[in-house]
């Protein structure tokens, strides 16, 4: 069992409580949207995440696969998400991607969008320590 180095909890009550306080301050729930290609054939790994987000008090969305950035930011858009989780945009091509993707944010006034670029192997601590830091760095 690990501990927040913060507060001194365990990570898993260190993120519960941070949602808690973004859904006092904002009254609701972050937002997250987890989303594949076409390409990436990874539904298991979407669900698998899409429910741990839940358990920590995330208001989840599964996104359509993607084909372009467009079709991804505007679907983020109007779900109102505050976390993008993708699979599947990896190498040179998932750089230029990511690059229009955050461009596209930047342009449709969306910058503080956390965009979570995962590849299939993550590991549940790395979700968990990012959305901690994220999170944290709100209420401070």
């Amino acid at each position: 069992m690990t501990f927040d180095r913060n507060e001194g909890a365990e990570p898993e009550k260190t993120l519960k409580s941070l949602v808690e306080k973004f859904s006092k301050q904002e009254g609701r729930q972050p937002r997250a949207m987890v989303c594949r290609s076409r390409e990436c054939e990874a539904d298991k790994k979407i669900k698998e995440i899409s429910v741990d987000l839940a358990g920590y008090g995330f208001d989840v969305d599964i996104g359509i696969p993607f084909d372009s950035f467009v079709q991804l930011g505007m679907n983020v858009i109007e779900n109102d998400a505050d976390l993008l989780i993708l699979f599947g945009s990896e190498g040179k091509q998932g750089k230029d991607f990511m690059t229009h993707l955050e461009e596209f944010f930047s342009e449709k006034g969306y910058p503080n969008l956390l965009i979570l670029q995962l590849p299939l192997d993550f590991t549940p601590d790395l979700i968990r320590e990012t959305l901690n830091n994220w999170l944290g760095h709100a209420f401070q």
